[in-house]
């Protein structure tokens, strides 16, 4: 078994065991956290939109996945993840950049199938980006299940476009969620950690998928006002680290593909 493995392994076995542990705590600050916690909306506007020229050619991007795929934080989608990414490979590209949003706040894994029957595939999908995990993390899907379900959205993804680059976003660390208080946070820090490790070691297995670690830092404006999602700031950010895998997958489409 491989350091990494066993690193893996005995995180989401102390995670188990705290959590037998501190059961009753847990489900305190749970009920606490979904009444006291701002319940912010999906980002506004239209969830379609176009960067540059309109006589270019195009890259078109999907976003698919969670909360943060559909922009919660964000005061419209144009600032949210997908506007931002599109924005930001747009900075980098020959043509232009038409995004799509399915996206739905909730969303776990075994939704994605879903959500890609939902989108309008008569412009075909160049990128798709993926934003799921922390609704599993707190739903506490087990990360065997949890990777079988990608799988399958796979499957049925490379069916429909083909092995075109599907980007996902790795699990961010819940411990340094503001919303989140102690012991609760480092019960489900544990937890993401274990799923975004397994996400990272997972992606390695296919040519055409990418993980995109997720950083947090502990200044409060990083997150938006429920102290649980990006604000726009941390959007901006995650969709330059985007553009910059995007720039390495797509070259055909991008320009300044050395200078990230």
């Amino acid at each position: 078994m491989s350091l990494a493995t066993r690193f893996t392994t005995s995180l989401i076995g102390a995670a188990s065991a705290m959590c037998l542990l501190l059961f009753p705590v847990l489900l305190i600050q749970g009920r606490k956290v979904r009444r006291d916690t701002v319940l912010l909306p999906e980002g506004a506007g239209d969830r379609r939109g176009r960067f540059g020229s309109d006589d270019a050619s195009a890259l078109n991007l999907l976003v698919l996945g969670d909360s943060v795929g559909a922009s919660v934080g964000a005061a419209t989608q144009t600032n949210g993840l997908a506007g931002a990414t599109a924005k930001a490979i747009e900075a980098r590209a020959v043509g232009a950049v038409e995004w799509q949003v399915v996206a739905r706040s909730g969303a776990i894994a075994a939704n994605l199938v879903q959500q890609l029957s939902n989108h309008d595939a008569a412009s075909g999908v160049d990128i798709v980006l993926v934003s799921i995990g922390v609704n599993d993390t707190i739903k506490w899907t087990w990360a065997t299940k949890w990777l079988q379900q990608l799988e399958q959205f796979e499957q049925a993804f490379v069916r429909q476009h083909g092995d075109v680059p599907i980007v996902y976003l790795g699990l961010p660390p819940l411990h340094q969620f503001p919303a989140l208080p102690f012991p609760l946070n480092l019960i489900l820090g544990l937890r993401s950690t274990y799923l975004d490790r397994r996400l990272r070691q997972w992606s390695l297995e296919a040519p055409y998928r990418v993980c995109v670690a997720l950083e947090a830092s502990d200044d409060s404006l990083s997150f938006a006002a429920d102290g649980f999602h990006p604000g726009e700031p941390a959007y901006g950010l995650i969709g330059n680290e985007v553009a910059r895998i995007a720039a390495l997958q797509c070259p055909e489409f991008l320009t300044h593909t050395s200078s990230s």
